[in-house]
């Protein structure tokens, strides 16, 4: 399931490398799509060494998230954008801290510890420009 996630934060951030009013929140969303993109291709990776099949469907809530980007513009977008990275950066964060602690798997939990620091990183970012944009009104 950290798959599809991961494949649907790829598509958010490549909406807001397209269609983000701010340019800092269109860095923002290159540096998603670039980090998480790395990220799907180890975790695939990781899952073909396990002989485990990734799916790559994309679950409804993250369908209707990409749904409601495509339809605002401007800063409209931006603050939908950043909202949907911190809201599914957060979940990230927890189920990677789970992984890295709880999983029975030691490639697993070493690869969630990896990940860990960037998916901070992101989160704290996103709030950051969050902030920025309220300051800004």
């Amino acid at each position: 399931h950290e798959a599809a996630a991961g494949m649907a934060v790829v598509k958010i951030g490549e909406l807001g490398v397209k269609k983000a009013d701010r340019p800092e929140v269109k860095a923002f969303a290159e540096m998603i799509v670039t980090d998480h993109t790395k990220a799907n291709e180890e975790l695939k990776a990781l899952a073909a060494t396990k002989g485990v099949e990734l799916s790559s469907v994309i679950d409804p809530k993250h369908a209707e998230t990409l749904q409601t980007l495509e339809k605002s513009s401007g800063s409209e977008f931006d603050k939908e954008f950043l909202a949907a990275v911190v809201t599914g950066h957060k979940k990230c964060v927890s189920n990677f801290e789970t992984a890295s602690t709880d999983s029975k798997d030691a490639d697993v939990r070493a690869w969630a510890n990896k990940m860990l620091p960037g998916l901070k990183t992101h989160l704290e970012k996103a709030k950051g420009l969050q902030a920025k944009e309220v300051s800004a009104k």
